[in-house]
Protein backbone atom coordinates (compact mmCIF):
# COMPACT_ATOMS: atom_id res chain seq x y z
CA UNK A 1 0.00 0.00 0.00
CA UNK A 2 1.43 3.41 -0.96
CA UNK A 3 1.50 6.15 1.66
CA UNK A 4 0.17 8.96 -0.56
CA UNK A 5 -2.38 8.63 -3.36
CA UNK A 6 -2.36 11.95 -5.22
CA UNK A 7 -5.69 12.50 -6.99
CA UNK A 8 -5.69 15.14 -9.74
CA UNK A 9 -8.98 16.04 -11.47
CA UNK A 10 -7.92 17.30 -14.90
CA UNK A 11 -10.41 19.58 -16.62
CA UNK A 12 -8.31 20.77 -19.55
CA UNK A 13 -4.86 19.26 -20.09
CA UNK A 14 -2.56 22.23 -20.50
CA UNK A 15 0.81 23.64 -19.59
CA UNK A 16 -0.19 24.17 -15.93
CA UNK A 17 -1.12 20.51 -15.56
CA UNK A 18 2.27 19.45 -16.92
CA UNK A 19 3.98 21.86 -14.52
CA UNK A 20 2.10 20.21 -11.65
CA UNK A 21 3.35 16.78 -12.76
CA UNK A 22 6.90 18.17 -12.89
CA UNK A 23 6.55 19.56 -9.37
CA UNK A 24 5.42 16.12 -8.15
CA UNK A 25 8.34 14.44 -9.91
CA UNK A 26 10.72 16.77 -8.07
CA UNK A 27 9.47 15.68 -4.63
CA UNK A 28 11.94 13.88 -2.38
CA UNK A 29 9.92 10.89 -1.21
CA UNK A 30 10.26 7.11 -1.70
CA UNK A 31 8.86 6.32 -5.15
CA UNK A 32 7.05 3.21 -3.92
CA UNK A 33 5.16 5.32 -1.37
CA UNK A 34 3.38 7.50 -3.92
CA UNK A 35 0.81 6.79 -6.61
CA UNK A 36 -0.79 9.29 -8.98
CA UNK A 37 -4.43 9.07 -9.96
CA UNK A 38 -5.15 11.23 -13.01
CA UNK A 39 -8.89 11.66 -13.58
CA UNK A 40 -9.65 12.82 -17.10
CA UNK A 41 -12.48 12.88 -19.61
CA UNK A 42 -10.39 11.53 -22.49
CA UNK A 43 -7.86 8.74 -22.64
CA UNK A 44 -4.46 9.86 -23.86
CA UNK A 45 -0.80 9.17 -23.33
CA UNK A 46 0.33 9.54 -19.74
CA UNK A 47 2.99 12.16 -18.97
CA UNK A 48 6.29 10.91 -17.62
CA UNK A 49 6.30 10.37 -13.86
CA UNK A 50 8.71 8.51 -11.62
CA UNK A 51 5.80 7.21 -9.56
CA UNK A 52 3.17 4.57 -10.25
CA UNK A 53 0.46 6.31 -12.28
CA UNK A 54 -2.99 5.34 -13.42
CA UNK A 55 -5.41 7.16 -15.68
CA UNK A 56 -9.08 7.01 -14.72
CA UNK A 57 -11.55 8.04 -17.40
CA UNK A 58 -14.74 9.81 -16.37
CA UNK A 59 -17.55 11.83 -17.90
CA UNK A 60 -17.16 15.60 -17.69
CA UNK A 61 -19.26 16.08 -14.56
CA UNK A 62 -17.06 18.52 -12.66
CA UNK A 63 -14.19 18.42 -10.19
CA UNK A 64 -16.27 16.96 -7.35
CA UNK A 65 -17.28 13.93 -9.44
CA UNK A 66 -13.64 13.49 -10.45
CA UNK A 67 -12.59 13.48 -6.78
CA UNK A 68 -15.16 10.78 -6.04
CA UNK A 69 -13.89 8.62 -8.91
CA UNK A 70 -10.26 9.23 -7.89
CA UNK A 71 -10.92 8.34 -4.26
CA UNK A 72 -12.48 5.04 -5.31
CA UNK A 73 -9.40 4.17 -7.37
CA UNK A 74 -6.86 5.23 -4.72
CA UNK A 75 -5.06 2.71 -2.53
CA UNK A 76 -2.91 4.96 -0.33
CA UNK A 77 -3.15 5.47 3.40
CA UNK A 78 -3.61 9.20 2.77
CA UNK A 79 -5.40 10.59 -0.28
CA UNK A 80 -4.13 13.99 -1.36
CA UNK A 81 -6.54 15.94 -3.57
CA UNK A 82 -4.96 18.71 -5.62
CA UNK A 83 -6.30 20.73 -8.54
CA UNK A 84 -4.59 20.83 -11.94
CA UNK A 85 -3.83 24.57 -11.67
CA UNK A 86 -1.61 24.16 -8.61
CA UNK A 87 2.07 23.39 -7.99
CA UNK A 88 3.80 21.62 -5.11
CA UNK A 89 6.64 23.55 -3.46
CA UNK A 90 9.97 21.81 -2.98
CA UNK A 91 9.79 18.91 -0.50
CA UNK A 92 6.10 19.53 0.16
CA UNK A 93 5.24 15.83 0.67
CA UNK A 94 8.18 15.18 2.98
CA UNK A 95 7.42 18.27 5.07
CA UNK A 96 3.70 17.47 5.23
CA UNK A 97 4.60 14.06 6.66
CA UNK A 98 7.32 15.15 9.08
CA UNK A 99 5.75 18.42 10.29
CA UNK A 100 2.05 17.60 10.28
CA UNK A 101 0.84 14.04 9.67
CA UNK A 102 3.52 12.31 11.74
CA UNK A 103 3.19 14.81 14.58
CA UNK A 104 -0.62 14.71 14.58
CA UNK A 105 -1.73 11.11 13.92
CA UNK A 106 -5.14 11.84 15.41
CA UNK A 107 -5.98 14.20 12.49
CA UNK A 108 -8.16 12.51 9.86
CA UNK A 109 -8.57 15.36 7.39
CA UNK A 110 -6.20 18.29 6.95
CA UNK A 111 -5.39 20.97 4.46
CA UNK A 112 -3.46 24.15 3.94
CA UNK A 113 -3.76 27.41 2.04
CA UNK A 114 -3.10 28.76 -1.44
CA UNK A 115 -0.23 31.09 -2.23
CA UNK A 116 -0.38 33.38 -5.26
CA UNK A 117 1.95 32.16 -7.97
CA UNK A 118 1.80 33.64 -11.46
CA UNK A 119 -1.87 34.51 -10.88
CA UNK A 120 -3.45 37.44 -12.66
CA UNK A 121 -5.25 40.27 -10.83
CA UNK A 122 -8.64 38.56 -10.53
CA UNK A 123 -7.00 35.23 -9.73
CA UNK A 124 -5.01 36.88 -6.95
CA UNK A 125 -8.19 38.51 -5.63
CA UNK A 126 -9.96 35.14 -5.64
CA UNK A 127 -7.09 33.57 -3.68
CA UNK A 128 -7.33 36.36 -1.10
CA UNK A 129 -11.07 35.76 -0.73
CA UNK A 130 -10.43 32.05 -0.16
CA UNK A 131 -7.72 32.89 2.37
CA UNK A 132 -10.11 35.17 4.28
CA UNK A 133 -12.80 32.45 4.29
CA UNK A 134 -10.27 29.97 5.69
CA UNK A 135 -9.17 32.45 8.35
CA UNK A 136 -12.77 32.33 9.65
CA UNK A 137 -12.24 28.66 10.62
CA UNK A 138 -13.14 27.64 14.14
CA UNK A 139 -12.87 24.29 15.98
CA UNK A 140 -16.45 23.33 15.11
CA UNK A 141 -16.18 24.37 11.45
CA UNK A 142 -12.78 24.01 9.76
CA UNK A 143 -12.72 25.61 6.29
CA UNK A 144 -10.65 23.51 3.87
CA UNK A 145 -10.35 23.82 0.08
CA UNK A 146 -10.81 20.84 -2.24
CA UNK A 147 -7.67 21.67 -4.21
CA UNK A 148 -5.44 21.27 -1.14
CA UNK A 149 -6.91 18.47 0.93
CA UNK A 150 -5.38 15.38 2.57
CA UNK A 151 -7.77 12.70 3.83
CA UNK A 152 -7.13 9.34 5.49
CA UNK A 153 -8.41 6.57 3.22
CA UNK A 154 -10.34 5.01 6.11
CA UNK A 155 -12.51 8.13 6.39
CA UNK A 156 -14.20 7.18 3.11
CA UNK A 157 -15.54 4.00 4.69
CA UNK A 158 -17.98 6.27 6.53
CA UNK A 159 -18.39 9.57 4.66
CA UNK A 160 -18.06 10.57 0.99
CA UNK A 161 -18.24 13.66 -1.18
CA UNK A 162 -21.82 14.58 -2.06
CA UNK A 163 -22.34 13.41 -5.66
CA UNK A 164 -25.21 15.89 -6.16
CA UNK A 165 -22.85 18.88 -5.88
CA UNK A 166 -21.21 19.43 -9.26
CA UNK A 167 -19.10 22.46 -8.39
CA UNK A 168 -18.43 24.63 -5.35
CA UNK A 169 -18.95 23.70 -1.74
CA UNK A 170 -18.49 19.93 -2.05
CA UNK A 171 -15.42 19.94 0.20
CA UNK A 172 -17.21 22.14 2.76
CA UNK A 173 -20.22 19.82 2.79
CA UNK A 174 -17.86 16.83 3.14
CA UNK A 175 -15.94 18.40 6.03
CA UNK A 176 -19.11 19.41 7.91
CA UNK A 177 -20.49 15.88 7.73
CA UNK A 178 -17.11 14.40 8.71
CA UNK A 179 -16.94 16.63 11.81
CA UNK A 180 -20.47 15.64 12.75
CA UNK A 181 -19.23 12.02 12.76
CA UNK A 182 -16.38 13.04 15.11
CA UNK A 183 -13.55 12.87 12.59
CA UNK A 184 -10.70 15.26 13.47
CA UNK A 185 -10.04 18.12 11.03
CA UNK A 186 -7.15 20.59 10.95
CA UNK A 187 -6.20 23.64 8.89
CA UNK A 188 -2.45 24.22 8.61
CA UNK A 189 -2.28 27.91 7.75
CA UNK A 190 1.51 27.81 7.60
CA UNK A 191 1.44 25.16 4.87
CA UNK A 192 0.80 26.31 1.32
CA UNK A 193 0.82 25.18 -2.28
CA UNK A 194 1.10 27.47 -5.30
CA UNK A 195 -2.19 28.27 -7.03
CA UNK A 196 -1.78 29.46 -10.64
CA UNK A 197 -5.16 31.16 -10.84
CA UNK A 198 -5.61 33.00 -14.14
CA UNK A 199 -9.27 33.85 -14.67
CA UNK A 200 -11.26 36.48 -16.54
CA UNK A 201 -14.18 38.51 -15.19
CA UNK A 202 -16.79 36.02 -16.42
CA UNK A 203 -15.01 33.10 -14.72
CA UNK A 204 -14.63 35.14 -11.52
CA UNK A 205 -18.37 35.85 -11.36
CA UNK A 206 -19.24 32.26 -12.29
CA UNK A 207 -17.09 30.90 -9.46
CA UNK A 208 -18.88 33.14 -6.97
CA UNK A 209 -22.34 32.27 -8.31
CA UNK A 210 -21.80 28.49 -8.29
CA UNK A 211 -20.24 28.54 -4.83
CA UNK A 212 -23.19 30.59 -3.62
CA UNK A 213 -25.59 28.01 -5.05
CA UNK A 214 -23.76 25.21 -3.26
CA UNK A 215 -24.01 27.00 0.10
CA UNK A 216 -27.70 26.11 0.15
CA UNK A 217 -26.65 22.50 0.74
CA UNK A 218 -24.70 23.27 3.92
CA UNK A 219 -24.53 25.81 6.74
CA UNK A 220 -21.15 27.44 6.05
CA UNK A 221 -22.41 30.74 4.68
CA UNK A 222 -21.10 33.73 6.62
CA UNK A 223 -23.70 36.56 6.99
CA UNK A 224 -23.22 39.14 4.23
CA UNK A 225 -22.64 42.05 6.66
CA UNK A 226 -19.89 40.08 8.40
CA UNK A 227 -18.29 39.26 5.04
CA UNK A 228 -18.27 42.88 3.91
CA UNK A 229 -16.89 44.10 7.24
CA UNK A 230 -14.13 41.48 7.20
CA UNK A 231 -13.17 42.24 3.58
CA UNK A 232 -13.00 45.99 4.12
CA UNK A 233 -10.91 45.47 7.25
CA UNK A 234 -8.52 42.93 5.72
CA UNK A 235 -8.24 43.87 2.06
CA UNK A 236 -7.70 47.60 2.19
CA UNK A 237 -6.32 48.03 -1.35
CA UNK A 238 -8.83 50.30 -3.14
CA UNK A 239 -8.62 48.42 -6.46
CA UNK A 240 -9.84 45.23 -4.75
CA UNK A 241 -13.09 46.71 -3.43
CA UNK A 242 -14.95 46.46 -6.76
CA UNK A 243 -14.17 42.80 -7.58
CA UNK A 244 -14.82 41.78 -3.97
CA UNK A 245 -18.25 43.43 -4.00
CA UNK A 246 -19.04 41.74 -7.33
CA UNK A 247 -17.97 38.39 -5.85
CA UNK A 248 -20.18 38.84 -2.78
CA UNK A 249 -23.21 39.90 -4.85
CA UNK A 250 -22.75 37.00 -7.29
CA UNK A 251 -22.36 34.55 -4.43
CA UNK A 252 -25.51 35.79 -2.71
CA UNK A 253 -27.44 35.64 -6.01
CA UNK A 254 -26.28 32.04 -6.38
CA UNK A 255 -27.60 31.28 -2.89
CA UNK A 256 -31.02 32.72 -3.76
CA UNK A 257 -31.23 30.70 -7.00
CA UNK A 258 -30.04 27.58 -5.19
CA UNK A 259 -32.68 28.05 -2.51
CA UNK A 260 -35.46 28.50 -5.08
CA UNK A 261 -34.35 25.34 -6.88
CA UNK A 262 -34.39 23.38 -3.61
CA UNK A 263 -37.92 24.63 -2.85
CA UNK A 264 -39.18 23.47 -6.26
CA UNK A 265 -37.84 19.97 -5.55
Amino acid sequence: MPFFSIVIPISNPNENYLKLIQSINSQVFPTNEIELILVKEKEENLPYTKFKTQLVKTNHLGANHSRIVGEQAAAGKYIFFIDDDCLLPHNYLLRSWENHLKENPEVDICGGVYSNHQSNWLGSTYNKIIHLWQSESRPTNVNLVGGHLIVKKEVFKTVHFNATIKYGGSETDFCIRAQELNFKLALKSDFSIHHLCKINFSQFVTKAFLQGQAKVKHQSAVPIKKQVKAFLKTLVTPKLIFPICIFLISSRLGQVIGFLKSVKK
